[in-house]
């Protein structure tokens, strides 16, 4: 892990039409800032004069966890395993232990436990038991149910990871935030594991330009809507993204014309 030391806030600059120009929001000096607070705060986070503040690899930090497990825990710990259905086992009185069961796709059980705590992603199988009452099939849950479930956000990321061997960071990273329009970027050192260099890295999340409350256009309808725009003297208000989406109709607020409406569908 590569020590943490600073957080840059940055956003375009307000007097100036370059891109190079920017204003700044907020530099911070983290360990100065614990130590101004004091108390609690800084009782738990510097231990031995070190802020515990630190940039680490997704995949890194998770091996580094799994690595300082305790026997007992890491023989109770089962990967690849795919949930296809949660049950209540027991009613008293009939000498079975209560508790709630997994059963697993291999067809094995496990339990029965008192709570279950399902962390298992966008896809979330447990999300779909607790959403409906029951596991669709593999083909169904990946394919269709837990994919149809998900509501796209308008917003897209990417990043970018690039091994610098010749930083290796001892004076710690500062970690860059950039705020502009409609687009947000950090940007810093992250530790890749003992023994390895350090990766710098990136990430940009920005809206898409495309994105239409959390449905998009039909292209018949955006077609029309475009040639409204050309052809009006005034431009023409498009609705509310707050307004309800449940309805297809929606889309004919925005392609109304002398009250003639186009049909979405």
């Amino acid at each position: 892990a590569v020590p943490v030391t600073r957080i840059c806030s940055r956003t375009q600059s307000s007097s100036s039409s370059s891109s190079l120009d920017y204003d700044t929001l907020l530099e911070l000096d983290l360990k100065q800032s614990v130590l101004d607070t004091g108390g609690i705060t800084k009782q738990e986070l510097i231990v031995n004069g070190e802020l515990m503040s630190f940039a680490i690899r997704r995949g890194v930090l998770q091996q580094v966890l799994i690595d300082n497990l305790s026997e007992d825990t890491s023989n109770r710990m089962f990967l690849d395993k795919t949930l296809r259905g949660v049950e209540q086992q027991g009613s008293g009185g009939d000498g079975n232990e209560q508790g709630i069961t997994c059963v697993f796709e291999d067809g094995t059980i496990e339990g029965p436990f008192d709570l279950v705590v399902g962390c298992d992603g966008i896809n979330s199988a447990v999300k779909q038991f607790v959403d409906t009452g029951s596991l669709s099939s593999k083909t169904t849950t990946n394919q269709s149910s837990l994919t149809n479930s998900a509501i796209y956000s308008g917003l897209r990321v990417k990043f970018a990871v690039s091994d610098d061997p010749s930083d290796t960071s001892d004076n710690g990273t500062e970690l860059h935030q950039y705020f502009g329009d409609g687009t947000y970027t950090l940007a810093g050192t992250y530790g890749a594991g003992a023994g390895k260099p350090p990766s710098r890295m990136a990430f940009v999340v920005y809206r898409d330009d495309n994105y239409f409350g959390p449905f998009r256009k039909p292209p018949r309808v955006e077609e029309e809507i475009q040639k409204q725009k050309k052809t009006e003297t005034e431009q023409e208000k498009e609705p509310d993204e707050n307004t309800d989406w449940t309805q297809d109709n929606t889309f004919m607020a925005a392609t109304t014309k002398n009250n003639n409406s186009i049909d979405p569908r």
